[in-house]
Parts: structure tokens; C-alpha cells; sequence
């Protein structure tokens, strides 16, 4: 079997680019059969990985941060190809879901003695996502990591892009109609998520599982900003909800009608406005896993 490695070389503030050799010689050593695509702009990882799977890969691997693994997703659904992670970027949580080791040598021995699972995905109507769908704060914190260039790597980056947008952040009205409910509320962010973490580490859905054919929802309501800032730390650990002004809805389709357009966050990209009009594909795609 091939697998086909598509690295982003600027993923983790240009980390891919410089371990890339060394990711090769760990297959390489393991007796994979490999071939490597480098992406040259955004969007070029959905190009590739699609190209890869109408070419017969059977495993497409995405090596770089959940940026990546969100295009190799959207070029590989509706294929036959299963999806690998070698994790190199900022928030790699999508390998922190799935137990992938953020070890280099560690995460390439999955691919000699791990094994393939079930995956439900999010499909939008601009896009599929395996972390989250965010609108609003979590759009903007990532919208800042992605375009805002500092000396901080991994969650850090994120952490610090949290406490800056955090000055800027501002309610939004929105209707949203689920399987069970149907309301409109004034919120500072919308995290439908179909895993355990997001955001480098925040467990903003903590019971959250990537394969129970739900999607998990946390709104948050309208709040000062001096809650807001007390409150979100205790994702961290899980702890938030307790806050009334963090709702959870549990459904398997949801839509989020906005007074403005709002950038959607997809896993690492922001790209694509409101609304919303996202279902749960249940085991929609096999992924390595240890």
C-alpha cells in the first residue's frame, strides 16, 4: 500500500517545511511506500488530495496542523481514501482527539502497527469539517492566528490571539433551529462541534465523541467581557458550562441564520460567511488512529 503525504511547508509557523526530510526517512525506515505533494497556497491541499485519491492511494495523509487536515478532508470525501495525520502545526487537535502522537517517530509508526476507525464528519453548505464549526469568537480568534504573525508557537499562539480578539469582541444576533430546538439569541460565539477539543486543548464540548452521530453545540450568550475572560480558562479543564450563559444542544443538523454575514471557522481555516445549514455524517470516513 502508498500513501500519498501532502505537507503544507509553512504549517507551524514553517515547521513542516524543515521536518519534512525526517518525516520521510521514518517511512522510509518503517518499509512505507510514500509519495510527497507540497501545497503551495491555500486551497492547494484540497486539490491534491482529491487528485491523490482519483489516482488509487488508499491512505492520504495530511502532515501539518488541522489547517491541512481540513483541505485534505474536503478533497478526499466522497472518495474511497482513508485519511492519515501527521501532526506539525498549532493546534493539532485533531490529533489530540484521536490519540495520534504529536512524536514524529511515534506518529509515523501509526501507519506501520495502528489500525483505521470510523469517523462521523460535519458537512456544511460550504464545506466539511471533523473538529468544529465556529462562528464568531472562535472565527476570530482563529482569522488572527492565521493572518497575525508573532513569536509564539503550538496552543500558545492561539492562547495569546484569544486574550487579543477578546478586546474586540462583540455580540451577534442569531436565530438557530436544531432537531429539538427553534430561538433567536444574541451570542459572542457558536461552536458546533463534533470532537472533545478545539482551540489548542480547549474542551469547549468535553463530551463530545467523534463517532456518537451527534454534534454538540455550545452557545455563548451575550456577556460582559470580564465573565467572558473568567470563563473561557475553564474550558481548559472542561468546567465552563456551568456558566448560564454557555447553552449546550446536542443534534444531528443544525442552522444558524445571521443578521450580518459572519466568517465561518472550518477545523484550522476560516473561509465561506453565514449561514449556517450543517448535518453530521455518521462513520463518514475511516481514519489512522493508533
Amino acid at each position: 500500500m502508498a500513501f500519498k503525504l501532502i505537507a503544507n511547508p509553512t504549517a507551524g509557523r514553517g515547521r513542516v517545511g524543515k521536518i519534512l526530510p525526517q518525516i520521510q526517512n521514518l517511512f522510509a525506515q518503517h518499509g512505507l511506500e510514500h509519495h510527497v505533494a507540497l501545497t503551495r497556497e491555500p486551497g492547494h491541499a484540497v486539490e491534491l488530495a482529491r487528485e491523490a485519491a482519483n489516482q488509487g492511494f488508499e491512505t492520504v495523509v495530511g502532515v501539518g496542523g488541522d489547517g491541512t487536515m481540513n483541505e485534505v478532508l474536503n478533497g478526499i470525501m466522497g472518495t474511497e481514501a482513508k485519511m492519515g495525520f501527521i501532526p506539525a502545526g498549532t493546534g493539532n487537535d485533531f490529533a489530540r482527539t484521536l490519540g495520534i502522537p504529536l512524536n514524529l517517530e511515534k506518529a509515523a509508526r501509526v501507519f506501520k502497527t495502528g489500525k483505521t476507525t470510523a469517523m462521523d464528519i460535519g458537512q456544511d453548505c460550504q464545506g466539511y469539517f471533523s473538529i468544529i464549526l465556529g462562528l464568531g469568537f472562535p472565527s476570530d480568534v482563529m482569522h488572527h492566528v492565521n493572518t497575525t504573525k508573532n513569536m509564539f508557537r503550538g496552543p500558545a499562539a492561539i492562547f495569546v490571539s484569544i486574550l487579543q480578539v477578546v478586546n474586540k469582541l462583540r455580540p451577534y444576533p442569531v436565530h438557530i433551529i436544531t432537531d429539538d430546538e427553534d430561538f433567536s439569541a444574541t451570542v459572542m460565539g457558536i461552536f458546533i462541534l463534533n470532537t472533545r477539543f478545539t482551540g489548542g486543548g480547549l474542551q469547549i464540548a468535553p463530551q463530545a465523541k467523534y463517532d456518537d452521530g451527534l454534534l454538540d453545540v455550545v452557545v455563548m450568550h451575550e456577556m460582559k467581557k470580564t465573565n467572558f475572560l473568567m470563563t473561557l480558562p475553564k474550558a481548559y479543564q472542561g468546567k465552563h458550562l456551568s456558566n448560564p450563559a454557555c447553552q449546550l444542544l446536542r443534534t444531528t443538523s443544525i442552522k444558524v441564520q445571521t443578521a450580518e454575514p459572519m466568517r465561518k471557522l472550518f477545523d484550522g481555516n476560516v473561509f465561506g460567511e453565514s449561514p449556517v445549514d450543517a448535518k453530521l455524517l455518521p462513520a463518514a470516513l475511516q481514519v489512522w488512529i493508533p
